[in-house]
């Protein structure tokens, strides 16, 4: 539908190449290689030694993981005194060079190491497959919620909304990705292959998810969009498996009655406002009949019973629920909802140009001068709940249903 604009080819292009050297047999410790990347001054030597931290880490069981974060923890951070110094120096001079050193005082150095271990191919992916690991340990070791943090930062600037870009997913999309959706499906759950293709082959329905260049065949989050006559009474008429499909033409509502999260390891990176946003902007352009934009809630009475309880553990995926709801209320409120739309857009993929831009002109693996914080980018700006919360609903649904 919409076409990748330029940056995106660039991206595309410059994230995809292969490091043509193999990974180098190394015997140091785990820590002892992420100090020999920090020191680094060689493009190669980094590639192979992020190589193997990551090759590492992946092979290592949970008490060597645990232990690696918290030396992250402890040998990375920041040095509270030379902060404390920075900061008074800026508080007496307020000059560029007093700036920078408050700047680089205040960053502590596992944001570095994050930022060259990412330099390879498919590191991104890992990272994030590492921060997943990181949350769940940092449950039980709460000191950990500071490297965590760190992740989520970095995250909120590469998973900037400038570098997203949307595909709509249908039954001719590759298996590999179509078998991630079944996966991930965390609100009403894929049975088979042939219950996704009635959610996928007919033309009133609609599924759409947001892809990163550096995780190409990996969706980050996706809704399901059913375009219907008229609202539907309850979520069984629109996945009921012997319903009669409608010609797009005749659709006045565009239902959203499904949105799930892919990667668990980029929770606190809000996707799914804007994914909201852009595919109700695509759908608007191709069926200019349609007129409504709603979403079903999953179960009869649920939102009285939840509002009841004082359950913690799902308190975030019902306020997902209510911002998804809010989103839509809120395209059909205001009038001007697309080119406000157009105008965000526009940003971000400045913000995302400016994100590229500092990230290339990092690539000589001479020690950083640029440590600012990444939280300037950050593109939340708390507009609404969160979508990432969405997790587990499944066992949502079947606790409320026991209830009423």
């Amino acid at each position: 539908m919409s076409r990748i604009s330029f940056l995106h080819d660039i991206l595309s292009t410059v994230l995809d190449r292969r490091n043509g050297e193999s990974l180098v047999e190394d015997d140091r410790p785990l820590q002892e290689l992420c100090e020999a990347l920090l020191s680094s001054r060689g493009e190669v030597s980094g590639n192979r030694l992020s190589q193997a931290i990551l090759q590492r880490f992946s092979e290592g069981d949970e008490q060597e993981k645990l232990e690696f974060f918290l030396w992250m923890l402890h040998s990375l951070d920041i040095d509270a005194d030379a902060a404390s110094e920075a900061v008074s120096s800026y508080g007496q001079d307020q000059s560029p060079e007093t700036w920078q050193a408050l700047v680089n005082a205040t960053a502590p150095k596992r944001l570095e190491l994050l930022r060259r271990i990412n330099r390879i191919h498919e590191a991104t992916g890992q990272l994030v497959g590492m921060r997943h690991e990181l949350s769940s340990l940092a449950r039980e070791h709460r000191q950990l919620q500071r490297v965590d943090a760190d992740f989520e930062s970095l995250f909120k600037t590469w998973f900037n909304r400038g570098f997203l870009v949307l595909r709509e997913i249908d039954w001719r999309t590759p298996a590999n990705i179509l078998e991630k959706i079944i996966r991930h499906e965390a609100v009403h759950a894929i049975n088979d292959w042939q219950d996704l293709r009635r959610r996928l082959e007919p033309p009133d329905r609609k599924c759409f998810a947001f892809f990163h260049p550096a995780m190409q065949d990996e969706p980050l989050i996706f809704v399901e969009v059913a375009l219907t006559e008229g609202l539907p009474n309850s979520i069984q008429e629109v996945l009921h498996p012997d319903r009669e499909p409608i010609e797009t033409d005749a659709a006045s509502v565009a239902v959203f009655y499904s949105i799930s999260n892919c990667q668990p390891g980029l929770r606190g990176v809000s996707f799914g406002n804007f994914l909201i946003k852009h595919v109700a902007t695509e759908l608007a352009n191709s069926y200019p009949k349609l007129t409504e934009f709603r979403t079903l809630s999953p179960l009869p009475s649920f939102a009285a019973w939840f509002s009841s309880t004082e359950n913690e553990e799902y308190s975030a995926a019902f306020e997902s629920a209510l911002a998804l709801q809010e989103t839509l209320l809120s395209i059909e409120a205001n009038q001007d909802w697309e080119s406000d739309f157009q105008a965000e857009e526009d940003i971000d993929e400045d913000l995302a140009t400016d994100a590229f831009v500092e990230n290339a002109s990092d690539s000589s693996m001479t020690e950083s001068d640029d440590d600012s914080d990444p939280d300037e980018q950050d593109e939340d700006h708390d507009e609404t709940t969160s979508f990432e919360d969405v997790t587990d609903l499944h066992t949502l649904r079947q606790t409320a249903l026991a209830k009423l």
